[in-house]
């Protein structure tokens, strides 16, 4: 097992410094940042992909579907199942439209929360690759190109188009992306008019991985499917967020929040009305979370103090039901300039 996530953990890193590189522009790379819809799925896009895996360990194959969505906030929803290697996983992850690193980042941390190892992996790179592929200018994007590109570290990496083919219906460039001095070759088949690639695959001595689209789909519907207790909390909070919101009070940047300290089953950071630090959104599962934190929150539901054991403090809160709210009150009296609303929205969720 160690082995196995060692060399998925080596092809990760390399598919992460090349879309470092392609994104911050190098040689033949564009300059660009991502743009706004780096992360272009419209809702009713549905991709279904099969999996395939092989090692020293042997044959280990599955199958991946992501369903794309819009909430009722105007966000992207996407809702991912599949099994591998006879274990199903399931997650979802949504964000602005607009915002596509806070969409990848949510995905991204859904995926390490929720999903087995190899599965996550197979998520993290079709992600990661197509939006590094986004940053190619017209002059990569042609059957011929073959090009060795020197990043600003000394590093090198070669970016070839043999030709074009098709996969699942779908055409595709067909791209293959190596590092001098590696025996890695990631070999992707890359459609500019799809958010995901149409294959993505990665050799390396003794392994081989690979990701085919076997169907594409526009206009449907996501199946309703019981996500785990992370994902489906995580999802409330962030119709929370769009409650805060339609209260009146100028929601900023949401991003995925550490649950440790809370012993909590979600969590969200929110910046609200522009004020720092931002507030933090908790919430409890009452079926999986351990009894001694649910004691715990019920005595802060009473007292306003959320006994943090770990650290023989207690910190300000406010709870409703299964959810906490928490960093509108600060150490020295001082709080958020508008708590109030804040806390009323939040009570009346």
């Amino acid at each position: 097992m160690r082995q196995k996530q060692n060399r998925a953990s080596k092809w990760l890193m390399m598919v992460s410094c090349i879309m470092l590189l392609l994104v911050v522009g190098s040689g033949a790379v564009g300059a660009q940042a991502p743009p706004d819809d780096a992360m272009n799925f419209q809702p009713g896009d549905m991709f279904a992909y099969s999996l395939r895996m092989e090692d020293s360990g042997g044959v280990r194959e599955g199958r991946l579907s992501i369903w794309a969505s819009e909430t009722d906030a105007g966000h992207l929803h996407l809702l991912l199942s599949g099994d591998f290697a006879g274990i199903n996983f399931t997650t979802a992850a949504q964000g602005p439209v607009d915002d596509p690193m806070a969409l990848f980042s949510n995905l991204g941390y859904a995926a390490s929360q929720d999903l087995p190892y190899d599965p996550e992996q197979f998520v993290q790179f079709l992600f990661m690759v197509t939006w590094a592929f986004i940053t190619f200018d017209d002059t990569i994007l042609q059957v011929g190109f073959d090009d060795t590109v020197t990043t600003p570290h000394g590093g090198q990496f070669n970016v070839a188009v043999p030709g074009q083919a098709t996969v699942g219906g779908m055409e595709g460039y067909a791209v293959e992306l190596s590092v001098a001095d590696e025996p890695s070759v990631i070999e992707v088949l890359y459609n500019p008019d799809l958010p995901l690639p149409v294959r993505g695959a990665i050799t390396d001595e003794g392994f081989h991985i690979e990701a085919s689209l076997k169907e594409y789909a526009k206009n449907r519907t996501a199946p309703d499917i019981p996500l785990p207790p992370r994902a489906h909390w995580q999802g409330v909070l962030h119709e929370l967020v769009y409650h805060l919101q339609s209260a009146g009070l100028e929601i900023g940047e949401v991003r995925p929040h550490d649950i440790r300290m809370m012993d909590a089953t979600a969590a969200l950071s929110v910046t609200i009305d522009g004020h720092s630090p931002p507030a933090e959104l908790y919430a409890f599962d009452p079926e999986t979370t351990a009894e001694s934190t649910l004691e715990r929150v019920r005595a802060a539901a009473d007292s306003g103090q959320m006994l943090i054991p770990e650290m023989s403090m207690e910190i300000p809160v406010v709870v409703h039901d299964q959810l906490m709210l928490s960093s509108v009150d600060y150490f020295g009296g001082d709080h958020h300039p508008n708590k109030d609303a804040i806390v009323e929205s939040f009570l009346s969720f």
